[in-house]
């Protein structure tokens, strides 16, 4: 894509749109860790905190690896569906 000078014009204000929802959004959450950790005095609080923190992280890998596998699995479909309609080409 050629960038003239209206584009480019256009993708500076779209980025600094950007950097100000990612700054917003970084303050909101460390807005809420620091109020996670006011409120997590007990070592019971923070254990599971930490342990609702690492089941997150867990269910987040494992909804990507099915993601990843099922998307694996859909391409390889269409690259037969592809062989077989680029032989079949090739034998007529």
């Amino acid at each position: 894509m050629k960038i003239n000078e209206g584009n480019k014009e256009h993708l500076v204000i779209h980025i600094k749109g950007l950097q100000q929802t990612l700054s917003e959004r970084n303050a909101r959450i460390a807005e809420l860790e620091k109020q996670l950790t006011k409120s997590a005095t007990t070592a019971r609080t923070k254990r599971e905190i930490k342990k609702a923190y690492v089941e997150g992280w867990k269910a987040c890998a494992n909804r990507l690896r099915e993601i990843t596998l099922k998307t694996a699995l859909d391409l390889s479909e269409i690259r037969k569906e592809a062989w077989q309609i680029y032989t079949e080409g090739e034998n007529k």
